[in-house]
Order: structure tokens, then sequence, then C-alpha cells
């Protein structure tokens, strides 16, 4: 699967250009126009997946010590009609960062399914959410009614379908140097790690809130069992998308697919 992080343009130095929500502004020559993508976007509490085409436009992108690089502006259109993906420009932030308007859609990530993943069925239209964080001037923000299933910080509970309980806990890694939490989930007595989360200016021992780890809960393939949208870094963006359908034995998900990047036009601190 080829992912795609939500929201890029919010926080990249690089962007320079006036942006909406669907328009993201990378270094390199990696992505191709063409049809066949997805769109996971959320409006209040109802989250959809809508199908979009992906328009590259040649853009050079700056660096931080050096001279510009080749870049992209990737923009995602709808293929429909009635699409709730968030169209029109953006006004700036005071800290400078271009946001949606406040009754779009927001994404939280797109995606075009290669490979095995292809030949899995993604509809358009709703789809069952029990989490998610609608990022707002770089804090996440969880909005009614998923701010009444949590926990203490450490350990949170987030009720999923039939009323069962999905336990997603930070655990202090304590032989590592560097700020990065374990990430866990159980459900039904079963756990699985799904890798680390990491703070740029953390010590790796206070957990962080949810909305920074956790982007979504729900079921994007179809198959009636819980997804997950993980942000695996506190200062740019590894976002990682993992799916029921691809579960091997003894785990509850499967990484379909990895986003992670950092702009060249960022000091590093």
């Amino acid at each position: 699967m080829v992912l795609l992080g939500g929201e890029l343009s919010d926080g990249n130095y690089g962007a320079g250009t006036e942006v909406d929500g669907a328009l993201q502004h990378v270094a390199g020559r990696h992505f191709v126009s063409g049809d066949d993508w997805w769109v996971l976007v959320c409006r209040d509490e109802r989250c959809m997946l809508e199908p979009a085409r992906l328009d590259v436009e040649e853009s050079a992108h700056h660096t931080y010590d050096g001279p510009d690089v080749p870049g992209q502006l990737l923009h995602l259109q709808p293929r429909r009609s009635d699409s709730s993906l968030p169209m029109r420009a953006a006004g700036p932030s005071p800290g400078g960062a271009h946001l949606p308007p406040a009754d779009s859609g927001v994404i939280l990530a797109a995606f075009k399914p290669v490979r095995t993943l292809a030949a899995l069925s993604f509809a358009h239209g709703p789809v069952t959410t029990w989490w998610y964080s609608r990022p707002s001037r770089g804090e996440a923000i969880a909005g009614e009614p998923f701010s009444r299933q949590l926990l203490p910080a450490a350990e949170r509970q987030i009720r999923v379908d039939g009323g069962r309980i999905l336990s997603l806990r930070q655990i202090a890694n304590e032989e590592s140097l560097a700020a990065e939490l374990q990430i866990e989930i159980e459900l039904d007595g079963v756990r699985q790690s799904l890798g680390t989360h990491s703070e740029h200016m953390g010590d790796g021992k206070h957990a962080v809130e949810l909305g920074e780890v956790l982007q979504w809960l729900g079921d994007l393939d179809g198959d009636g069992r819980p997804d997950l949208l993980i942000n695996h870094s506190g200062y740019y963006w590894d976002l990682s998308l993992w799916l029921s359908s691809l579960a091997q034995p003894g785990e509850w998900v499967g990484e379909a697919g990895r986003f992670t990047y950092s702009p060249p036009d960022s000091p590093g601190c």
C-alpha cells in the first residue's frame, strides 16, 4: 500500500504556497498522477472513505541550509460530485500553518492499494469509527463521544464492536536512551506490539496524549474488526496503517503501509 499522511502541508516548512487541506508539498520525484486512490476523511463525528485522484505538480522544495531540491505538490482531487474532501483554501493560522475551513472534512490519510491489498473491497461511504483525533494548530483534540471513553494517559480503553474493550498502552522503554514509548494493543486478552512512538523533546518515560499516537480506530476494510492509524513520531511524519485483514496468527492487525517523511527545510530542533 502506498500511504500518505493527512494535512502534510500544515507545519511543513517548505510549503511556501497558499494551500488547502488536500495539498501536500514533499521533496523528491517519487509520486505520479493517477486514480485508484482512497481518502479517509472525517468531519465532526462522521468519517468517510472516498475515492480520489492524485495530481502531481513539479515544485522545488527549500532546504534548511542549502539550495532548493526537486519537489512535488501532491493534490488529491475527489472523483465524486458529493465528496466531503476539503477543497477550499485554508486560512493561515497565527503560526503560519494552513488549516482547512472549520466546516470541512479533515484528511487523516490517503492510500493506494497495491499487490495483495488491491483485492480488498473498499467502498465509498461512511466508515465505522470508534475513535479519531482532529488536529488543530498542532494540537490533537479528541471530540465527543470519543473523549468519554478514556482512562489515564498510560493506558486508554476504547469501546469497539459489541461493547468490547480495546486497550492501547504506552510502555516506557527503560533500556533505550531515546525518548521512545512502546505501543501495545490488547483485545480479548491478546496483546500485540505496534512498534514505538518517539517524542523529539521527551524523556520516553511519560505517556503522551492518546490523540498524538492513535489517529484513528475503526473498520476500514469492512471485515468488522478494528483497524488503526498510528502516529509514531512527535516531531516529523511517521504514520502507519494497520489492517485486521492482514493479521497473522496471534495478531489483531498487520501493517498495510507506512509514510515516513521529514521536510528538508526543518532545522531539526
